[in-house]
């Protein structure tokens, strides 16, 4: 995702190489999860594993070719499909969570599940509207859908404690800090080659969160 409206040929060039990178991370981290899901038996990893690593590597695949795009029109609708696929990243990466560690503990893991879906399916479509670019705007929802979270924190840090890996919620959180910090860099896009720096904090958000579900069997 861009915040400018235009940025330079050596600032797209760092984008494509960064989020290409992320590509091919999430091409990988399909296969990990799957084997490690398939490994362990159960069909709620198998099928949240697949949501999760599906939508990872979506909005990775939409990032990079929106960046490398050179034709306008081209890139304005790579534009839309790239913050639509972000919002299908956040609740990708909730899947696994509410489904494995929280489906246990009453009403929280479908009911985060269901609210953080619906939140996705809704930015997806307002990406697709034509409405006036207010990309900060869309930053802080992102944030918001990212950080709802913490309502679960007591029941997540029951399970984790329960279960002795705690070392899951560490490397949750690590993850969410990455796309915090990095979106200050966002922020100051304004400077050349800022956007680039996020995407660096975004693709180590992503890893640490890989590094978190793949510890949850």
């Amino acid at each position: 995702m861009a915040a400018r409206q235009r940025q330079t040929y050596g600032e797209e060039v760092a984008n494509v190489l960064t989020h290409g990178a992320g590509m091919l991370f999430g091409m990988t981290a399909i296969i990990v999860l799957m084997m490690a899901a398939i490994r362990s038996g159960n069909p709620w990893a198998i099928g949240s594993f697949a949501v999760y690593a599906v939508c990872m590597t979506l909005s990775y695949v939409t990032s990079t070719f929106y960046h490398a795009s050179t034709h306008a029109r081209q890139k304005r609708l790579l534009r839309r499909f790239d913050h639509g696929a972000i919002y299908l990243h956040i609740a990708g990466t909730y899947t696994p969570f509410t489904l494995l560690a929280l489906r246990q503990e009453g009403y929280w893991g479908w009911s985060l599940f269901a609210v953080i879906w619906i939140a996705a399916v809704i930015g997806v479509w307002l990406s697709f509207r034509k409405m006036r670019k207010k990309d900060h705007l869309k930053t802080v929802c992102y944030l918001a859908m990212g950080w709802v979270v913490i309502i679960a924190f007591k029941p997540l840090l029951h399970v984790f404690r329960e279960t002795g890996s705690m070392n899951v919620l560490y490397w949750l959180i690590g993850g969410g800090l990455f796309y915090t910090v990095g979106c200050l860099f966002f922020f100051l896009d304004k400077y050349k080659y800022m956007h680039p720096v996020w995407h660096f904090f975004v693709l180590g958000g992503s890893i640490c969160h890989f590094i978190s579900i793949y510890l949850l069997v």
